[in-house]
C-alpha cells in the first residue's frame, strides 16, 4: 500500500483493518471453498489470485495480481529483515518474470502424492513465502491455501501454537530461504550442458533437502487431527 498508495482514499490503517475483515469472513468459507474450487495445479493458481483480489479489491489497483517487472524497483521485493552484517534485506522474492513457473512447481507439490499431508504443507508454505508472488499478504495467502488443502485430510495447523513459536520457526524457515537462495543461484548461473551442472544440481539439492526435512519434523507438531470439520474454523 505504501507503493502504490490506497484507493477511495483510504488511509493504510483503515485498508489493513479492512483486510483483516475480509480475510476473517473468508476463513469462515473454506469448506465451501474446498467443495467447488478445482485441486489441482491450475485449480491452486487461480485460488491464489483470487484471495489476493478479494482481499485487495478497491484498496489497490492491482489486486489479484502478482509483481510485475513494470512496477516500481522493477517489481522486486525483499524480505526477511535486513542483515546486520550487511545492513541488506536477508532474502530477495522471485524474479517477476519466473514467479509463474516457480509458483506453478509450488502448487505442483500439492498435487502430487509423494509426501505425506504434512510435509506437503510445508514443502508448499517454504516455496511460496519464498517466491513472494505479491506485494503483501503472502504469508496470509500462503497459510489459507495450506488451511484449505489439509482440510481435505481431516487436518489443520494450529496456527497459534506456531505463532508462539514464532521466533524458533521463522530462524528455521530462514536457514531454508538461505539454502534455497544458493540452490537456485547456481541453478540459473550454470548452462544446462556444463558437464559440472549435474553435480553442483545434485550437491545443492541434498543441502536444501537437509534443512527442509529438519524443518518438516519441527512443522508436523503444529499439525492436528479433526474428524469434525465443521469445528475448524472456529479453532483457526
Amino acid at each position: 500500500m505504501e507503493t502504490f498508495g490506497t484507493q477511495f482514499d483510504l488511509r493504510p490503517d483503515e485498508a489493513a483493518q479492512e483486510i483483516g475483515v475480509r480475510f476473517r469472513n473468508l476463513e469462515k468459507k473454506q469448506e465451501k471453498i474446498l467443495q467447488t474450487f478445482d485441486q489441482s495445479v491450475d485449480g491452486y493458481y487461480q485460488l491464489c489470485r483470487k484471495v489476493h483480489a478479494i482481499l485487495y479489491r478497491d484498496i489497490i489497483y492491482n489486486a489479484g495480481q502478482f509483481r510485475n517487472s513494470s512496477d516500481p524497483s522493477g517489481g522486486n521485493v525483499y524480505f526477511g529483515g535486513n542483515d546486520p552484517r550487511t545492513m541488506k534485506a536477508k532474502f530477495t522474492g522471485t524474479k517477476p518474470d519466473l514467479i509463474e513457473l516457480e509458483l506453478s512447481e509450488a502448487f505442483a507439490i500439492l498435487v502430487d502424492k509423494k509426501y505425506s499431508p504434512q510435509e506437503t504443507s510445508l514443502r508448499f508454505y517454504a516455496e511460496f513465502v519464498a517466491i513472494h508472488p505479491f506485494y503483501d499478504a503472502n504469508g496470509r495467502i500462503g497459510r489459507y491455501i495450506i488451511d484449505i488443502y489439509l482440510r481435505q485430510y481431516q487436518r489443520y495447523v494450529d496456527w497459534q501454537s506456531v505463532k508462539e513459536s514464532h521466533k524458533k520457526f521463522m530462524r528455521k524457515l530462514n536457514y531454508c530461504h538461505s539454502v534455497r537462495t544458493k540452490y537456485k543461484q547456481h541453478l540459473y548461473q550454470y548452462n544446462l550442458s556444463s558437464t559440472s551442472y549435474s553435480k553442483v544440481k545434485a550437491y545443492w539439492e541434498a543441502v536444501r533437502e537437509k534443512y527442509i526435512v529438519y524443518l518438516v519434523n519441527f512443522w508436523e507438531q503444529f499439525i492436528k487431527s479433526n474428524d469434525n470439520l465443521e469445528d475448524i474454523g472456529e479453532i483457526l
